[in-house]
């Protein structure tokens, strides 16, 4: 399947696209602002591109909790990055970016693409990257912006020592703790009982959600 993005013409039949990440954030949770000024982030940029980098994704905003950012401040940080780096490259650009107003602007400074981390929760980016012949790329959080539902938290459920749950009936793969609260263990796990048992957005796949008494 041959796609062009960009400069770029991809055979997805045959090749991946290794992206590499450039946050212009000083609270980011994965470098903690090592990218943070302009000159580390083209630095960080040029070594990727050395070492084989296709796409290049220039972020802004933390997808976490933080601090407040405006959509200002946020283009102050990527216009500079996306800019120079067309300059200096014909591989992918991207802006990741959840506002359509950020989206415009970082397009009409070279941006490629759009990699919208909220999942397209605002329309108005697919109009964007529409009226610009652009790509758009969607991920999701799992919740709306800046906060950190990513892996809503394991739920455990009280239940009475005589019932058990399809999931546990007959199997070895289910444990239970001194409070009769239960989770399925990941180990001991038949391939024949794992569809069965496991876990998919804190409730069981196969069977409903568990109540209280």
């Amino acid at each position: 399947m041959l796609r062009t993005i960009g400069r770029r013409v991809f055979d997805f039949d045959r090749q991946v696209a290794v992206m590499a990440v450039l946050n212009r954030t000083p609270d980011s949770f994965y470098d903690q602002g090592a990218t943070w000024a302009l000159d580390r982030a083209l630095d960080r940029a040029d070594r990727a591109l050395e070492a084989g980098a296709d796409w290049l994704d220039v972020g802004g905003v933390k997808a976490g909790p933080g601090a407040e950012v405006t959509e200002a401040e946020e283009l102050q940080r990527v216009l500079p990055l996306l800019e120079a780096l067309r300059d200096r490259t014909d591989a992918v650009v991207s802006v990741d970016t959840f506002r359509p107003g950020v989206a415009r602007r970082a397009l009409a400074a070279g941006a490629d693409a759009v990699n919208d981390p909220s999942g397209l929760r605002d329309p108005g980016l697919a109009e964007a990257a529409a009226a610009a012949g652009a790509t758009l790329v969607l991920t999701h959080t799992g919740g709306p912006p800046r906060t950190r539902p990513h892996r809503p938290p394991a739920t455990t459920s009280t239940r009475t020592p005589s019932t058990r749950s399809s999931c546990c009936a007959g199997s070895t793969s289910c444990s239970r703790s001194a409070t009769r609260s239960w989770s399925p263990s990941p180990t001991r796990t038949s391939s024949a009982r794992r569809s069965t048992c496991r876990w998919a957005n804190g409730s069981r796949a196969a069977s409903p959600p568990l109540s209280s008494p």
